[in-house]
């Protein structure tokens, strides 16, 4: 009877511990997709930061090159303005 009751107890260990195994398993496997995703994503995340970087690079030298010229502009305006002062006050 002894013998019957620790074959018992032995089956419903192993029993128990192949549940425990499936189910650090199926853990393992959730904990490997999402870290799986997640150095995608990341990947991907990088390789979006470094095409705004780059498009943000241009639109500052567009920028850039727009303020000059308007600054030109700006200044032959002056100019203008004080040679039609100059021939109004004549």
């Amino acid at each position: 009877m002894a013998k019957e009751n620790l074959e018992a107890a032995s089956e419903r260990l192993q029993k128990a511990l192949d549940q425990l195994q499936s189910t650090v398993d199926g853990v393992f496997d959730k904990v490997e997709r999402e870290l799986s995703g997640s150095a995608a994503e990341k990947a991907s995340l990088h390789d979006e930061r470094e095409n705004f970087e780059a498009r943000l690079h241009e639109v500052e030298e567009k920028y850039a090159d727009l303020h000059a010229v308007a600054q030109t502009v700006s200044n032959r305006l002056t100019a203008i303005c004080k040679k039609a002062r100059n021939i109004l006050d004549g």
